[in-house]
């Protein structure tokens, strides 16, 4: 999170989940399926880099030994040439592997039909129990008021002109039109294609702090916040058995550590007074 926003001012904030914003309309948006793994990939590379380094390193070599006097007569050129060409291969190969193992040459494959028919059945279940925007609106809501600060924070929605507290006795003037809204997320299971492929699940969400400009009658972003989660490596089929128990509940910590993440520097914007007892009625 880049903490640019002061908001020590605000009293009340609201926080909206819009429809939509963390939908997965089905196994082609979930399954991300490459030719090769992270690991795979980088060694690839890092072979490649390592060889065209060390033809690199060697030329640069030659060069250096005739700039050093390598090339004057005697006994000792040709084993001086030598060992800076043997020294310009060696460091253009280290260098070479290390760029080499940083660049990503994967190629996305297509999801087999049996796997989309697979992950299909459990994804349902998954939307509705972790990933409707209402459960994550009351799951954001209960990890935002456990930071600790002394701000209320109130569910809210859009209103067909801003975002505002859906419950109107929540609304004072002091909420001065700010919410935590958010504005991305993604779920996929990630790994190389294979019959039964080892995957790990990766997540992402992204928050955006905005605040009502009455001049130009538009929220706009005060500040953003975003977070991260990858799990261990399991095969598909074990993400999938018991109607596909153990994937829920990997989503279900990612979500858990992603939200407290993402919200966890929002006591500095406001110093670290506990309010829970002010909010319990919301």
């Amino acid at each position: 999170m880049n903490i640019h926003a002061d908001i020590s001012s605000v009293q009340t904030i609201g926080v909206v989940v819009p429809p939509g914003s963390s939908e997965l309309r089905g196994a082609e948006d979930v399954m991300q399926l490459h030719n090769l793994t992270v690991g795979e990939d980088r060694v690839k590379n890092a072979a490649k880099g390592t060889g065209l380094g060390a033809a690199v390193g060697a030329f640069a070599g030659v060069t250096t030994g005739a700039i050093i006097g390598c090339t004057a007569g005697g006994p000792l050129a040709v084993p001086c040439m030598g060992l800076v060409v043997v020294a310009g291969a060696i460091l253009g190969g280290t260098t070479g592997a290390v760029a080499g193992a940083t660049f990503d040459t994967q190629e996305q494959i297509d999801t087999a039909p049996v796997h989309l028919y697979e992950v299909n059945q459990v994804l349902p279940d998954l939307k509705r129990d972790y990933l409707d925007s209402s459960v994550l609106q009351k799951r954001a809501l209960r990890i935002v008021r456990a930071q600790g600060t002394a701000i209320y924070f109130v569910p809210a929605a859009w209103n067909g002109e801003r975002y505002a507290p859906s419950d109107a006795a929540a609304y004072t003037t002091e909420t001065r039109g700010v919410n935590l809204v958010l504005t991305a997320m993604s779920v996929s299971l990630s790994g190389k294609a294979e019959d039964d492929p080892r995957l790990f699940i990766d997540m992402g969400m992204q928050w955006a702090l905005t605040r009502y400009n009455l001049e130009t009658q538009n929220d706009e972003v005060w500040d953003e916040m975003s977070s991260t989660y990858a799990s261990g490596q399991r095969h598909l089929s074990e993400w999938l058995d018991d109607d596909g128990a153990l994937l829920k509940a990997e989503v279900n910590r990612g979500i858990e550590e992603s939200m407290t993440n993402a919200f966890s520097d929002l006591p500095r914007m406001v110093g670290q007074e506990n309010a829970a007892d002010r909010m319990d009625r919301f």
